[in-house]
């Protein structure tokens, strides 16, 4: 079953406080996507994101959307805010179509 993207998965991890408001330059903070199974492609507006070394990404202070999509063709969009120099962890069982650690 592919979730509905109308109820988006929630991260299992987030960084404390904030507006959400985007910010301009080069601040970024990390988000850093795991899969079960592995190997999803994350994206954001139809544009896929480069993953550093652990499924690490770098993006823009703010707020985002993430696709993310199994190598079997599954999909959940992630609600994601990003502040200055801090990481965000994610992790999403396509197994279960929850966050891992949550019950199916």
């Amino acid at each position: 079953m592919i979730p509905d993207s109308s109820s988006p998965a929630q991260p299992t991890a987030a960084t404390d406080g904030g507006s959400g408001s985007s910010t301009t330059g080069d601040v970024t903070g990390t988000v850093v996507v795991r899969t079960v199974p592995s190997g999803a492609t994350v994206s954001e507006g139809g544009r896929v994101l480069s993953a550093r070394a652990n499924g690490e990404y770098k993006l823009p202070v703010g707020s985002h959307i993430l696709d993310i999509r199994s190598a079997g063709g599954e999909s959940t969009r992630v609600p994601v805010l990003v502040k200055p120099d801090q990481r965000v962890d994610i992790c999403y069982s396509f197994d279960t179509n929850s966050t891992c650690g949550s019950a199916p």
